[in-house]
């Protein structure tokens, strides 16, 4: 028989905090967004992640040395008031994840931060790799989330909970895993099977999207294999069973934190700085805040503009950034910053001008309500357990501020940004100068983003176009997200047909450009281009940069406007987006 707690019944729809005694979520007739105070003002959550004592003494490395509150405080208390006597006076007022919510909220009332608790609700089941639809799944959850939240559901100093952080939403392979690889009567393995059955009818309906050795729906079921047909739309498959899975993920942990606080708000299950945009969507319902861990695109601290736009446009919810970072070579730690691809710069400087950037970006746009920095003190040493090894404190090992950073944090009064208007939106449309090469590098981290961005006019957006120019030629760059996974294909390779398809029309000019496509191994790749006397560099990854240049010469100028017409297509047809616009050359 199945715990109580299982057999309670489900809630109906979505119950956001509105209690004026709790942090809730509003807009301003002026369009920003904020979290509204207990006491109903405004509030930007300036936040720090993992503002915690550190290593304890009992598992203290000397061979790797790690912050460690024990040898530098007398004790708890005196730590937690010099703890947050520093974050207040460089301008933060939010505990962010994993930090020692208990410890700090011991101290007197008006000493105490506002705080989120990342509950880990779905990682106690391993999801979404293990089955998210058993039963056992459903008990972990409900457990979990009694656990942690009766402690804390009274306080009003507790903003809301994260449902998860980071979870493993791969679609491609998660489709794989939960059509082929769950065992034949799990709840999971039928849900998506029966997706597959909704989706397409008949199963040669089926058969035109996906290779099979099977010849009928229950042949299927007992003995699933499937790679995806070239030139078919098999990837509407994925995207209706990421759409499933997240209607399920996500009203799951909606009612397991409703059952026991109906109170403070939920925010989200920090996307791992990507996001399937079927899953996201299906979030809509059972979240007051869509989150997300964003550290900056570049190492100026700039970032994308498709990444948050798609993520406010789709759940209709304001954005909490739960994780940004940025790490330098110069440090007081001895960190290496080696183990994976944390955005670094050379020393403190650039890294507190870079903070500064991305915190300025993130306050202009008006559906962001907060942004909180990882981390409190900087990675030991030789690195974590997981081998992460990165300067990514406001304090370094030994418990010293980096002064540059904290001044600029300071400096940039975040709190203050719930109150500022909303600045104009839009682009000039004209194509602005540049005085290097474009193509020498393949970022475009020293363009001018703002001004050379295109805005998209059709589709869900996944990728940010800009167009720059120089005296001889046009620069269009491509910067989009896209995940795949070649075991979708037949023998691991993904044919030249399903690599995203950029289509371009300049002038007169036309363009077409794949790009994204994997070896069996894994390896990208190189972008082909069709278009005589057209030059491509690219830079690959989960998001990747395509630049074209196009010589002025090729374009059928006449007078000075000129006409922009493109489409993206994700790999296999995913998602589909387009700009059209005509363009001004300027002087």
């Amino acid at each position: 028989m199945l715990p109580l707690l299982l057999l309670a019944p489900s809630v109906p729809a979505p119950q956001s905090a509105t209690s004026s005694s709790f942090f809730s979520v509003s807009a301003s007739a002026k369009g920003r967004s904020s979290f509204l105070t207990p006491a109903g003002k405004r509030f930007w959550s300036f936040g720090v992640c993992c503002v915690d004592r550190g290593t304890p003494k009992d598992k203290y490395n000397l061979a790797n040395p790690s912050y460690h509150a024990w040898g530098l405080f007398q004790d708890d208390r005196t730590w937690a008031r010099d703890s947050v006597s520093k974050l207040k006076s460089w301008g933060f007022n939010t505990l962010g994840g994993w930090s020692d919510y208990q410890v700090l909220s011991a101290l007197p009332a008006e000493r105490q931060m506002p705080y989120t608790v990342v509950l880990h609700l779905g990682a106690y089941y391993r999801a979404p790799w293990d089955d998210l639809f058993s039963a056992e799944a459903k008990r972990a959850i409900f457990d979990a989330a009694k656990a942690q939240i009766e402690p804390v559901r009274n306080d009003p100093n507790l903003i809301g909970y994260f449902s998860d952080n980071e979870l493993g939403w791969w679609d491609d392979t998660l489709f794989l895993s939960y059509v082929e690889k769950l065992p034949p009567n799990s709840p999971g393995r039928k849900a998506a099977h029966a997706t597959l059955r909704d989706l397409y009818g008949s199963f040669k309906n089926f058969q035109a999207d996906w290779i099979t050795t099977s010849t009928s729906w229950e042949d299927f079921a007992a003995n699933p294999s499937l790679k995806l047909r070239p030139r078919g739309r098999g990837m509407r498959a994925v995207n209706a069973w990421m759409s499933k899975i997240g209607s399920h993920y996500y009203r799951t942990v909606h009612d397991a934190i409703r059952t026991y606080d109906k109170r403070h708000l939920i925010l989200g299950d920090r996307y791992a700085q990507y996001y399937n945009i079927a899953l996201a969507k299906s979030s809509a319902p059972w979240i007051d805040v869509s989150s997300t861990n964003m550290g900056a695109d570049w190492t100026d601290g700039t970032f994308s503009h498709f990444y948050l736009d798609t993520l406010n446009k789709i759940t209709h919810k304001p954005v909490l950034i739960t994780e940004f970072y940025m790490c330098a070579m110069e440090n007081q730690s001895g960190n290496k910053n080696s183990s994976a691809g944390f955005p670094t710069v050379q020393t403190q400087r650039q890294r507190a001008d870079a903070f500064g950037a991305n915190v300025r970006g993130l306050g202009r746009i008006p559906y962001v309500i907060g942004a909180h920095w990882f981390q409190y003190a900087d990675e030991p040493t030789h690195g974590r357990g997981d081998g992460e090894n990165f300067n990514m404190g406001l304090l370094d090992i030994h418990g010293e501020p980096y002064q540059e950073i904290t001044q600029v944090a300071k400096e940039a009064m975040a709190p203050q940004f719930a109150l500022r208007p909303v600045p104009p939106a839009g682009t000039t449309g004209t194509i602005p100068s540049v005085f290097f090469d474009p193509l020498k590098t393949g970022s475009i981290k020293s363009w001018p983003k703002e001004k050379s961005l295109v805005l998209p006019t059709a589709g869900d957006a996944f990728a940010d176009l800009h167009v720059v120019q120089d005296k001889w030629a046009i620069y269009v760059s491509m910067y989009a997200m896209d995940y795949a996974d070649v075991v979708i294909y037949e023998k691991r390779q993904m044919p030249e047909s399903e690599r995203c398809h950029w289509q371009l029309s300049l002038g007169t000019k036309k363009v077409h450009v794949r790009f994204g496509g994997q070896t069996p191994d894994g390896k990208t790749l190189p972008v082909k281009v069709q278009g005589t006397g057209v030059q491509a560099v690219e830079k690959p990854g989960l998001k990747q940069t395509v630049v074209l240049r196009i010589p002025k010469t090729m374009l059928g100028l006449n007078g000075m406007a000129l006409r922009l017409s493109s489409t993206l297509s994700s790999h296999s047809r995913a998602e589909t987006m387009g700009w059209s616009q005509t363009l001004r050359l300027g002087k």
